[in-house]
């Protein structure tokens, strides 16, 4: 599997926390709302294993799902700032 070492630390970064996403349905579903994107931010920025969350989706290449405070699919590829625009 892809990303398989990156996963194991993510699941070892999590030990016994059951973060928000382990429970609820809007981390894998197709469509969200802004406030639903707000609050799943929000969760994401206080979650201990944030960063080895954002690790495992770049090495998986998550094509679905929430991820580290990111929905995917992206725009852009993980872990790159977006490019601001010419005025």
């Amino acid at each position: 599997m892809r990303g398989e070492r990156e996963y194991a630390r993510l699941v070892e970064a999590l030990g016994s926390y059951e973060p928000p996403c382990a429970s609820d349905g809007r981390y894998i579903a197709d469509t969200l709302s802004a406030d639903d994107i707000a609050d799943m931010r929000e969760a994401c920025a206080v979650c201990p294993a944030r960063r080895e969350c954002r690790g495992a989706a770049v090495a998986m290449r998550a094509e679905a799902g929430f991820w580290a405070g990111e929905q995917y699919p992206t725009d852009r590829p993980p872990g790159r700032p977006r490019k601001e625009k010419p005025e």
